[in-house]
């Protein structure tokens, strides 16, 4: 198979997925499964490529059909890491998104990644011809919302080993895959005390 030929299979089955993905949320008409095979932008990433810079106003809402990114901002020139957005899940910088404003944040792939994207005007231009699609927005902004709830109550008030078990819930895909720095400045925990927690884990 010579190169343009694996590209376009590729691209096909992320389109593919990114379809499944929305009519999970919704159902799809054909009108609006048309539209979307003729309009959704494929893109791929390598490690530490980055999807969206701090700084920069986020110009896609992207479907993640290949990989995982992590999320991340400088605090006294130091990285701290955010969030984690796992494969067949949407990525959404909603503040920057919507309110066409700087993201305090960069999105950087964690390994090879392929997204599915609708840039700003092509989303409201969706949710202006396609009713569908503002539940299924809703949706996936209601989702993010409670696990941010949930994350930030815990990050708060709970002990160590209860903010690793948030972690070991949310993305357990990740405990052994991602650099353990960065998973253990997202739950709030140094570097030995996680390893120690990840430890007395696996021995019981």
């Amino acid at each position: 198979m010579n190169v343009y030929s694996r590209f376009e299979e590729d691209a096909q089955h992320a389109i593919s997925d990114a379809l499944d993905f929305l009519n999970k949320l919704a159902p799809v008409s054909g009108e609006l499964r048309t539209h979307l095979q003729n309009t959704f932008h494929i893109a791929g990433y390598s490690k530490d490529e980055l999807l969206l810079r701090a700084g920069q106003i986020s110009e896609y809402a992207w479907f993640l059909q290949k990989g995982s990114v992590r999320w991340f901002h400088y605090e006294r020139e130091k990285e701290v890491t955010n969030w984690f957005t796992i494969e067949k899940r949407a990525i959404l910088a909603a503040k920057s998104f919507y309110g066409r404003i700087p993201s305090m944040e960069s999105i950087a792939a964690l390994g090879n990644c392929i997204t599915v994207g609708l840039t700003y005007n092509e989303l409201h231009d969706c949710y202006n011809r396609f009713p569908e699609t503002l539940l299924m927005g809703r949706k996936v902004s209601d989702y993010y919302q409670g696990v941010l709830m949930d994350y930030n109550r815990i990050m708060r008030f709970n002990r160590a080993i209860e903010r690793y078990e948030f972690l070991e819930e949310v993305f357990p895909s990740l405990l052994y895959s991602v650099p353990v720095a960065y998973l253990a400045s997202f739950i709030n925990m140094d570097v030995a005390t996680f390893y120690k927690i990840r430890n007395e884990r696996r021995r019981n």
